[in-house]
């Protein structure tokens, strides 16, 4: 990466990319866009953007990430999630840009087998979102077999004032023992779930790495409603647990086992803690 070069931050409002920001801004400046800033729909704004800055790496976090939004409006989904995408991966092309794009641990939905899945597994996601996110890392490789494609777990964070927050597992539980209002979770389908500062920590390891997908993020055999579960006792709040958390019933063939190995990222020397201690990092960076 080029030190005089700006970073390009996508999505800069947004969850995991509020929080990237401020990390980001040892290696360099850091220029990070809203959607009033670059509508990624526009192929020749994306263009545009890039010739201004000709950034050394575009981080690409902006997308469109509900997946009942992306149920609901498959057209809209697949704008911005696919040929947004596509946009910047053409334009980063044109300036030499290293893009590193946000995809999802979604593309495993679907797949009919355990975890956990490598990144050359077998894919038929079985959601619009997972669908979406695969066909533009297809597209960005397409594009530059240099670029890189992060496969990404659902993260959770503490309230942090000014940053977005998200409906991240943590947060979920916190409203659930503050008001006292029970919290259905899932519990036959097996991910990880990563703290987001861990996610955040180990994105600039990925300058100098192979392009490709990579699967990023804690793993970990544990359901949501098993990680809830978790949450709650160290919050103090396990006598709880058996009234406010309920495990929602899937039926048999209705889930999906989403767990991931990231054996490639640990080649370049990238490591997660385990679902389970990721959440105890972040009870104590936080003092709780």
């Amino acid at each position: 990466m080029q030190q005089n070069q700006p970073i390009l931050l996508t999505g800069v409002n947004g969850f995991c990319a509020s929080r990237l920001r401020a990390h980001l801004q040892s290696f360099g400046p850091v220029v990070g866009l809203s959607h009033a800033e670059l509508d990624i729909t526009d192929r020749s704004a994306c263009a545009r953007v890039l010739a201004q800055h000709r950034p050394s790496v575009l981080i690409h976090s902006a997308a469109i990430s509900d997946m009942r939004a992306c149920e609901s409006n498959p057209e809209r989904s697949y704008g911005v999630n696919v040929l947004g995408t596509e946009h910047l991966a053409i334009a980063c092309a044109e300036t030499g840009t290293r893009m590193i794009h946000f995809s999802t641990d979604q593309v495993y939905g679907g797949t009919g087998s355990s975890g956990p899945h490598r990144e050359d597994a077998p894919l038929r996601p079985a959601s619009v979102y997972g669908r979406h996110k695969l066909e533009a890392e297809e597209r960005i490789l397409r594009v530059s077999e240099s670029f890189i494609a992060l496969r990404l777990t659902w993260m959770y964070d503490f309230r942090v004032r000014n940053l977005r927050t998200g409906r991240n597992l943590l947060l979920l539980c916190q409203r659930a023992i503050c008001t006292r209002t029970p919290l259905t979770l899932p519990s036959a389908t097996p991910r990880g779930i990563t703290y987001v500062h861990e996610v955040i920590r180990q994105i600039p390891a990925l300058w100098d790495a192979p392009g490709g997908a990579y699967n990023f993020g804690s793993a970990g055999g544990l359901t949501p409603y098993e990680s809830a579960r978790l949450i709650f006792k160290l919050a103090g709040a396990e006598n709880l647990t058996d009234d406010l958390l309920i495990p929602e019933n899937e039926p048999a063939g209705t889930y999906a086992d989403l767990r991931m190995d990231c054996g490639r990222a640990a080649e370049q020397g990238i490591t997660f803690p385990e679902t389970g201690e990721g959440f105890r990092i972040a009870f104590d960076q936080y003092g709780w």
